[in-house]
């Protein structure tokens, strides 16, 4: 079995710009059509920079992030895309946009500025990630994000295509595409291969959402223990959950019935009664799942 470093071997183990930076965002995956390169991407607040490294943790480069206009932005969020092609990015500089810029050339090509359908119904940015896992690591031109806005108020999902146009300064999110809450906050998300939608919330409970810009109505939630949740991540087929909060460490099993609304919501909420559990029922780490299978 492995044993862990010390803290201070740990941190002299990095490389030098890892140390001197106050990052944000990090992602990766597979580089290139064959996909037997890994390349991970870590953004730099405070240098208002994005380094790149190989799956060894290599240092191979890095860019300066600016917006379509050429001017410094500090890196909030960073996600791959099209097999690490393209980095989509949101800054705490310009929170209303999401920058894709070019890998290799390391220039922003395109700047998605985000509002409403409705008249001067601006939007903030706070995350994205792909609208179905995994999405990231095939060769697109088209980028299809679920996000999260306003502070945590907003849920939208964003569609764009590149071959239309390279540029595009303003993006509309159509009414049918976003939904602001008035009841909650959510703090993190996750989705399926499916496209189905899991969402961290501040009072510590899990939301799960089948088509989340159907209804207001989550087909499931998953109540609350002390928040708010950290973060949250679902398999691909929808079957496993885990979310952290301040404490704990959650895992639990679910049926394809909690992310389904209409005749089977009865079912759902009653198999999610019995996800219930006391904080102290649950150790950080535990592996115990939440509900034994919540199947009900």
């Amino acid at each position: 079995m492995a044993t862990s470093q010390p803290a201070s071997q740990r941190v002299d183990s990095q490389p030098a710009s890892q140390r001197a930076m106050s990052t944000n965002g990090l992602d990766g995956g597979p580089r290139g059509t064959s996909g037997s390169e890994i390349m991970s991407a870590l953004g730099s607040s405070r240098k208002q920079r994005i380094f790149f490294f190989t799956g060894d943790d290599k240092e191979i480069g890095s860019h300066a992030v600016k917006d379509i206009m050429g001017d410094a932005q500090s890196v909030d969020s960073v996600v791959a895309w099209s097999q690490c092609r393209e980095m989509l990015l949101t800054s705490a500089d310009k929170r209303q946009s999401v920058l894709v810029m070019d890998t290799e050339r390391g220039v922003t090509k395109s700047e998605l500025s985000l509002r409403r359908e409705r008249k001067n119904w601006n939007m903030t940015v706070d995350s994205i990630a792909p609208m179905q896992k995994w999405e990231q690591y095939n060769r697109s031109d088209e980028i299809h994000l679920y996000g999260l806005g306003d502070n945590g108020r907003t849920v939208f999902h964003l569609h764009h295509d590149s071959r239309i146009r390279d540029n595009v300064e303003e993006h509309v999110i159509a009414a049918d595409s976003c939904r602001k809450y008035k009841s909650y906050i959510f703090t993190s998300q996750a989705q399926t291969k499916a496209g189905f939608l899991a969402l961290g919330r501040s009072d510590g409970a899990i939301a799960l959402y089948d088509y989340v810009m159907k209804s207001e109505n989550a087909s499931c939630v998953l109540d609350g223990q002390p928040g708010p949740v950290n973060a949250v991540d679902v398999s691909a087929d929808g079957r496993w959950l885990v979310w952290t909060t301040p404490d704990f460490v959650f895992f639990t099993v679910l049926e394809q019935t909690h992310w389904s609304k209409g005749k089977k919501r009865k079912t759902a909420h009653h198999a999610s009664r019995h996800l219930r559990r006391r904080p102290g029922q649950i150790r950080a780490g535990s592996g115990e799942s939440v509900g034994g299978g919540g199947g009900g």
